[in-house]
């Protein structure tokens, strides 16, 4: 691969010189960048097994997943904001994979092992080689959950919103 393949907005980090050594460097150095960031991350693999997630993504789903076997993503399970299930073979990553083109503007709600319910908006991007065929997809996980709502109890919150199908975004980040 020389510069002219890469996007504008990107920089080799292994500079000018693309040999095996170098592109080994570049993938641990972005490997040791998606770790060290403070949003969920993770990537899948054309077939949708999941092929990294860093620390963020880990506690956003409230538990640690098994690389190169679960698919899609590491949610226990996950809800449209209307408050119906969503079946993993159907969330935004699935999709992007299944249909090779990024989705957008879909909150979801991610449940956790415990209980705990989080509001997310999903990016994921698929992921093309050379050829443009898919080859897998990465995904940033946005935690949207108002800090002082609450998801869970029977206060007639955010909950409540979501599970009633009431839940409009203008009203809940007003003043945001």
């Amino acid at each position: 691969m020389n510069t002219a393949t890469l996007p504008d907005n990107t920089v080799p980090l292994w500079g000018n010189q693309i040999d095996e050594q170098g592109w080994l460097e570049g993938e641990l150095c972005h490997r040791q960048i998606l770790r060290a960031l403070p949003v969920a991350v993770y990537t899948c693999d054309a077939q949708g097994r999941v092929t990294f997630y860093n620390r963020a993504a880990a506690k956003l789903w409230g538990q640690e997943v098994e690389l190169n076997k679960d698919l899609w993503c590491g949610s226990w399970k996950i809800y449209r904001m209307d408050g119906t299930p969503m079946p993993l073979d159907d969330c935004p990553m699935a999709r992007t994979l299944r249909e090779g083109r990024s989705i957008r503007g879909e909150m979801v709600i991610v449940e956790r092992p415990d209980g705990t319910r989080r509001m997310v908006l999903p990016h994921p991007e698929p992921v093309r080689n050379s050829r443009g065929e898919v080859v897998g997809a990465v995904n940033t996980l946005v935690d949207i959950t108002p800090a002082n709502s609450d998801m869970d109890g029977d206060s007639g919150g955010l909950g409540a919103f979501v599970q009633n199908g009431r839940f409009d975004l203008n009203r809940t980040t007003a003043g945001c």
